[in-house]
């Protein structure tokens, strides 16, 4: 998985401009996406049930 995976299909699903989509942190099991807190529900609605790059997506506000 790349970057550019991520911010494509979050625009492509969430309406969200690329360029509104914060820092990506990609690690093995997880990854983490910052995005502005008025695009939350957004993502987690737009997200819910989608793959990416045919992974299963499964999309939940981490904790701090």
């Amino acid at each position: 998985m790349k970057v550019k995976d991520f911010v494509g299909s979050i625009a492509a699903n969430c309406g969200i401009q690329g360029n509104e989509i914060g820092k990506i942190n990609i690690l093995d099991k997880f990854s983490f996406v910052e995005v502005p807190g008025e695009y939350v529900e957004d993502v987690l609605k737009g997200m819910k049930g989608k793959k990416i790059k045919g992974r299963d997506c499964n999309v939940e506000i981490a904790e701090h």
